[in-house]
């Protein structure tokens, strides 16, 4: 039987979310899309399980021509990039349409864990370059910050099983069969590997 993951973004709003996640989010939007243009190559691309679309807005606000891939109209219903509601097992774009597809912190959204194996060749299909990022499961920080939101709010409780393990997020883009050019990790106020990331084709 496939593995059925705990946290399903599929029924939260905007405003649910950045309520949940106001640090995480206004510290996201400085540093993330400053870290992906180091390695981004090309001008035009896909951001997979974009949520609110802020770092597509954002990259468009740089000159890139992003398109945001979400599967929850309410979610991204503020974003002033160009919107597809679809899920990134199933991307409705052909092969190699794209120069890159950014995928940061979405995978452990996916519904079935088998289906993040999806996402990912579907993102190497339409794509160039693939930009990956996610939580470190093994990290306290990440675990203690979980766990306090959790106590907070309800309607948007996160199942830390569903973050990565650095031998488990390796193994998945070795599922995936991407070519990792890159790989590094990244701190977060000082704390050390809070997130994983990998530049592949």
């Amino acid at each position: 039987m496939e593995t059925k993951k705990n946290w399903d973004m599929g029924n939260i709003t905007a405003e649910e979310h950045m309520r949940h996640d106001w640090l995480f989010w206004k510290y996201a939007l400085k540093t993330k899309p400053r870290i992906m243009m180091k390695y981004i190559e090309g001008k035009k691309g896909i951001d997979i399980g974009a949520g609110l679309g802020q770092f597509s807005d954002f990259l468009n606000s740089k000159g890139f021509d992003m398109t945001a891939l979400e599967p929850n109209k309410e979610l991204i219903k503020n974003a002033e990039c160009k919107k597809v509601i679809a899920k990134g097992e199933h991307i409705p774009f052909g092969d190699k349409f794209f120069d890159f597809s950014i995928v940061i912190c979405a995978l452990h959204h996916v519904e079935y864990v088998a289906n993040t194996v999806k996402v990912l060749k579907e993102a190497k299909r339409v794509s160039n370059q693939i930009i990956i990022q996610e939580l470190n499961r093994n990290n306290v920080f990440v675990r203690m910050f979980t766990k306090w939101t959790n106590l907070i709010y309800k309607e948007h409780t996160e199942d830390v099983n569903s973050f990565y393990t650095e031998n488990s997020f390796k193994k998945l883009l070795e599922d995936a069969e991407l070519e990792v050019i890159h790989y590094f990790k990244q701190s977060v106020f000082l704390v050390p590997n809070v997130y994983f990331w990998a530049i592949c084709k």
